[in-house]
Formats: structure tokens, sequence, C-alpha cells
């Protein structure tokens, strides 16, 4: 571990996973520096085994970041662990290196989840890059029925019904929501030591709504606050240019773990299957689409779903046995998105 240690009792340590997106995290800690105005903080940067090796360009940027060198890519639930095992702030905020914070959004978050001892968790209102609302800010504990209905287009359409209510309320205002997005999580110490943490069985994805279901149950609220505004620049980061086929894969293979944890083995087997026909009917269709749309510029982007589609089809079977390796110590992250 490096950096500069701080003297004064910590109100929040922020902690940040980086895996080859250093250029982001740049900007991610100098947003941090600008906006937090009441707070005493540290930021502890986890450097992933970053391909990039830039990492330590951080620290010059603030007295109050330092940067603990995991020495392999850990995935991110034990990367964040160990981030907060080398921090001492009594809240600990899980930040994403892709994002941006607005205004005083840290601030106002710790003051929410300072408000009440009934409050374990604290998200915020994440936007693109174009500054639309990202809807996936608030979740609901993933069911057969709604993943199998997990379209953007019907969240919008039904805000109350999925649980994205409070993004089109009073943007001030504070709800009790099922499950926040890690890309900006604020957590009490207590309560994630309570409930140990992050679950190390998920490598990426799906590790954030497990964290809010293990809160939930043990007697605390998750919030969401839509005063706090911070850009989520997903998919823009060196991980997240290999989403694709590879992200739909594993996340779909996160949630069946998460069922299969909270939910017993037939209900992850009902997901499953499913999946096998949500999937199936995805595929043909825009199996159509690309053929009607093989002489428009939108054929490309069809086609991508279409592989996108048939590969987690191929999941559903059985037949995508490389999601089993990742997380083992013994494979390499960046060898498994290559498959």
């Amino acid at each position: 571990m490096s950096g500069l240690e701080c003297s004064e009792p910590m109100d929040l340590s922020i902690v940040i996973v980086n895996w080859n997106s250093t250029a982001f995290a740049e900007k991610c800690v100098a947003s941090v520096v600008a906006s937090v105005k009441t707070l005493a903080y540290e930021i502890v940067v986890v450097d992933n085994d970053s391909p990039d090796g830039a990492t330590q360009t951080l620290e010059p940027l603030t007295p109050r970041l330092k940067v603990v060198f995991a020495g392999r890519n850990l995935g991110f639930s034990r990367a964040n662990n160990l981030g907060a095992a080398r921090s001492t702030g009594k809240a600990i905020l899980f930040l994403n290196p892709d994002t941006e914070v607005r205004t005083e959004a840290i601030d106002g978050m710790y003051r929410c989840l300072e408000s009440s001892r009934e409050i374990g968790i604290v998200g915020c209102r994440l936007l693109n890059g174009d500054l639309s609302v990202q809807t996936s800010c608030i979740q609901r504990f993933p069911t057969v029925s709604n993943q199998f209905a997990d379209m953007e287009r019907l969240r919008m359409m039904f805000p109350q019904l999925t649980g994205i209510g409070p993004l089109f309320g009073p943007v001030a205002a504070s709800a009790e929501v099922e499950a926040v997005s890690g890309a900006c999580l604020m957590i009490r110490r207590d309560v994630f030591d309570r409930v140990n943490g992050f679950n190390t069985e998920y490598f990426m994805y799906a590790e954030d709504i497990d964290l809010c279901y293990k809160v939930n149950h043990a007697g605390w609220s998750v919030f969401h606050l839509g005063s706090a505004t911070v850009v989520h620049y997903g998919g823009q980061s060196a991980l997240g240019q290999e989403r694709g086929s590879f992200s739909a894969v594993l996340t779909r293979e996160s949630l069946y773990r998460f069922m299969k944890t909270h939910r017993g083995n037939r209900y992850a087997a009902a997901y499953r299957v499913s999946t096998v026909i949500a999937a199936a009917g995805r595929t043909c269709v825009l199996g159509a689409f690309s053929v009607a749309l093989w002489v428009t510029r939108r054929a490309n982007s069809v086609a991508a779903s279409r592989r996108k589609w048939w590969r987690v089809l191929r999941w559903s079977l059985g037949l995508e046995q490389w999601v089993k390796c990742v997380g083992d110590p013994n494979a390499q992250a960046s060898t498994v998105v290559t498959n």
C-alpha cells in the first residue's frame, strides 16, 4: 500500500477499484476532490493488476489518496472488500472509476445515511454520458418474472411497477428502494461488516444486488437520493469496452448464482429455463430484423444484439462453460474475456 496517511478521524472512505481505467479514474478522483465540501474523507484505489500500470499517477492528485495493489485481478467483490479492509471511515462509498461526481452528491448521500440508523445503504441518481437518466441505478431483487420481462422500454413505460418510480418524482426526494447500483453505493461500515461485505462468489455483476439484499434482510433500509447526481460512463472503461456478449453472459451467470443462493436450486433452474425461452425468441426476432435491415445503418447494431442473445441462449443451455472459470484464482479475467 502506498500514499499519505491522514491522522484525522474519517467520516468516509471512498473505495475505487481500477482495472485498466486510469484515465477515467483520474477524472473521477478530481471530481471527488472538487465536490466533497464538508467531510473528512480518504480515497482508497485498489489496483486490480491493471495492464496499463499507471495507477500510481493518481497519488499526486490529492494527499487523501492511497493505492492498494491487489497483485492480480480479484474481481469487483474481492477488490472492494480489500479496499474496505484497508480503509478507516465510519462509512464507505464504493465508486466506479468511470464516474464523475456532480455538485455535492457525496456530502448529500452521507447526510442521508446519517439521518437515520435505520438506513444502511444510500444510492444516487446516475446519469449516462449524454445526461439521460440511467434507470439501472434503482433495481428490484431479481425474480424469474422481472428478469424475463427486463427491457428498458418496459421499465420506462411502467416505472412504478418496475421499481424506478423515484427517478420520475421530485428530484430532491429520497425514497426507500430494494436495491441500488454498485457504481455509486454508500454503506455504513458497521452494516458492511455485519453482512460480511460483498459476496465473493460473484466476480462481477449482481454483487451490488446481493449486498442490498443481505442488508435489507438484516433489518436496514436501502435508500435512493434523487438530489445526488453522478455521471456514469458505463461501458467506456477498458473493461466496459469488452462488454457485449461477455457481460450479457456473465450477468446471467451472476443472477443465476443470486437466485440459487437466496431462492434455492429449483428457482434458479426455473430462471435458466425462462432464459432459454426469452433468448430463443429474441434471437429469432433479431435474425428476421437483420435480414430486413441489411441495407440500413442499423443492420450492424441488430446483428450485434442477435449475437449477444445467441450467446445468452448458449449459456442457458449450459454451453458457455468459460463462465465457470471467472473468479478462479488460476484463471485471469483478461483471458476469459477473449473467449
